[in-house]
């Protein structure tokens, strides 16, 4: 499915998600890691940035796994300096994808006499994956009975699962608020000043973007 990836036993769909749908399916315990960013750099298998920031290999890696499906445009005007992607989680059924992988068997009888309905995919969880020079935040919603570390830990092993198949890309972003205390800024923004991310096939852009002083 377009936009959509599967890991463990969820289905990562980029869909955008607000606090009434998230109220009528259910969604009322927090989703969140704010330094989701560590858990790829911390196992060593991220590619060599070249000084770049993590957020320019996760805007390409995700890229990838949706077919460049995720809702952005190529220049964005984001508070932060950064870009959003928004998913909805969804639980796969373990028998619906094992009927899947068996469904080309032939038989000499109809099967669907014998099957039991399968129920659809569920929706468990959603939430904003905000990125910027800073690091990468997951911000959302749960059911009771979705596992806040279980989702986080399959986005994670989606993004690890093959770390050098990235799709070339290249996103600009401008932050509305550099104009207001440009000192606040390392380098000092100007009214050309862009931030870079993704990357062109060798490198990885962003090394000289725009970030909050120390």
């Amino acid at each position: 499915m377009a936009g959509s990836f599967t890991s463990g036993r969820f289905r990562f769909q980029v869909e955008g998600s607000n606090w009434e749908s998230d109220s009528a399916r259910g969604f009322h315990e927090d989703l969140q890691d704010d330094a989701f960013d560590l858990r790829p750099i911390g196992t060593g298998k991220v590619p060599d940035l070249g000084g770049s920031p993590i957020a320019s290999w996760l805007l390409v890696r995700l890229a990838r796994l949706t077919d460049n499906r995720l809702g952005l445009a190529e220049r964005e005007d984001t508070d932060g300096g950064g870009y959003m992607v928004e998913l909805v989680v969804y639980r796969v059924d373990a028998e619906l994808k094992n009927r899947t992988a068996t469904s080309e068997q032939p038989f000499l009888f109809n099967m669907a006499e014998f099957e039991r309905p399968v129920e659809p995919e569920i929706a468990v969880a959603s939430f904003q994956f905000q990125v910027n020079m800073q690091g990468a935040t997951v911000v959302g919603q749960r059911a009771a009975d979705c596992r806040a570390e279980e989702v986080l830990k399959a986005f994670a092993a989606a993004l690890l699962a093959a770390p050098a198949d990235l799709l070339t890309l290249q996103l600009v972003v401008r932050d509305p608020e550099w104009k207001l205390d440009p000192e606040m800024y390392r380098p000092r923004p100007d009214k050309r000043s862009q931030n870079e991310y993704g990357w062109d096939g060798s490198q990885f852009f962003g090394k000289h973007n725009i970030r909050e002083a120390e």
